[in-house]
Order: C-alpha cells, then structure tokens, then sequence
C-alpha cells in the first residue's frame, strides 16, 4: 500500500514538472466564432503561405517581434506556445530585451510579465543564463563598432554627435546587439518589425530595412516577413513598410 502511495505522488509530481501551461486562444471561438475562424485561417494558413522563404526560426523572431511592436500582450501570450516550438525561451527574452530600445520599457513590460508567467508555469527556472558581452567601460565603443558593422564607416564619425547618438552607440547597439544568440540578420529582422508594427517611424524603418540587407536578410526576404505579418500589423502599415522596404533596396 505504502509502495503504491508513492508511485503515484511520484508520477503526480513528475506530471507537474512537465505540465504545460494553459494554453490561450487570440479570439475567444465560442463568443465570436466566425471572427476566430478568419483570424485563425490568416494566422495558421493564408499569411504564412506567402513566406516561404522564412523557415521557422525567422517566422517565430518575425511574429514576436511584430507583437511586441502592436502591443498585442494577449495576442503575444496566445501565440507564444507555438513561437517556443521553434525558439528558446531565452530567445524569446532576447527579443523582449531588444525591444525596449526601440518601443520604450514600459511598452515591453507587459510582454515581460507575461513571458515569465508563462516560463514559471512550465517549471523554467528563471532567471534565465545571461548573454551579456559587454561592461560599462566597453558597450559605447562596442556599441559603435555594431554600428559599423550593419550601417557603414560613418557611424563612428557621428557617434558622438549629440546625447541621443551617443546613446545609440552605448545602449540600443552596446547594451542590445552585442549579446550572444542571434546573428546581426536575426537582430535586424527583429527591429525591422518591431518598427513596421509601431508605424509612423517611416524614416527608421527604411533605415533598418537597408541594415537587414546589408546582413544578408534580402528585399523579397522583407516583403514576405511582412506578408506573414499581416493579420498582425493590418494593410495600412504593411502597405507602408514594403514602401519603405523598396526605397531601401533602391538606394
């Protein structure tokens, strides 16, 4: 008898070690189920059909980064199951982590919250291992030479310019794109949706649209990022970033 109690505290803890957390639905079918039918057609389905060019390691940095950019947290928490069947929690920190640079803390704060929830859920011990590369003393020279790296010799010229650029060079590019886990595509993949789901930031998109090609992320590579994007982002900022997207392959 005692043998048998056991077992079954030992498979009851196991079972809770490996439980998955209760997954969540964007539309909620019951209430609106024609509405969650088309969203889940054009999220699961249409979208993605003209992306095939991302495997599914971009789709998941695309699709994250793109809610993070809307400000979609339930969406976010619904799509992140899925998102973690291709990429790490740590890189789904990663792309939380970046986003602060370009979207504000506050704005990633939510997504941060919900990320953890989530982690602690499913038994993931957090904190999670760093990736950090650089120090104090480091990240603006560190942060320059990024800037080097994705946008040419004359960002060290202009480093130094004025408070802003100078933190550019030491936060957003020595704090952020200096960390291990992802290539420099990868980071510009991110920012560049990140910036086409924010919208109205037009000039600094066309300028990360450029950088994602310099990193080897093509224009059509781009246009299909966006088309996967669009039951996120909706058509007047899609229509918008491929505009920027084929200004910057023009130049």
């Amino acid at each position: 008898m005692k043998k048998s109690i056991c077992i079954v505290l030992a498979a009851v803890c196991a079972a809770g070690m490996f439980a998955k957390p209760k997954e969540k639905k964007m539309v909620d079918e019951a209430l609106d189920p024609e509405f969650a039918a088309i969203a889940e057609n054009m999220t699961e389905a249409e979208a993605g059909g003209y992306a095939p060019l991302l495997d599914g390691r971009a789709r998941a940095i695309a699709v994250a980064a793109t809610l993070l950019g809307t400000g979609g947290a339930d969406a976010f928490e619904a799509r992140l199951p899925k998102i973690l069947e291709e990429i790490s929690a740590a890189d789904v920190k990663e792309i939380i982590y970046q986003a602060a640079a370009y979207l504000g803390v506050p704005r990633v704060k939510p997504f941060l919250d919900r990320a953890n929830a989530y982690f602690q859920a499913a038994k993931i011990k957090l904190p999670l291992e760093g990736r950090s590369t650089t120090t104090a003393e480091t990240r603006f020279d560190a942060g320059v030479e990024k800037q080097v790296e994705l946008f040419g010799p004359q960002m060290r010229g202009i480093a130094h310019d004025s408070p802003v650029r100078e933190m550019l060079a030491d936060n957003c590019f020595g704090d952020y794109y200096t960390r291990t886990g992802f290539t420099n595509a990868e980071r510009e993949l991110m920012t560049f949706c990140y910036l086409a789901a924010f919208g109205g930031v037009e000039p600094q998109l066309t300028s990360h649209a450029a950088a994602n090609m310099a990193a080897g992320n093509s224009k059509e590579f781009l246009l299909q990022t966006l088309y996967l994007c669009v039951p996120y982002n909706g058509y007047p900022r899609t229509l918008n970033a491929i505009s920027c997207a084929e200004n910057a392959a023009k130049k």
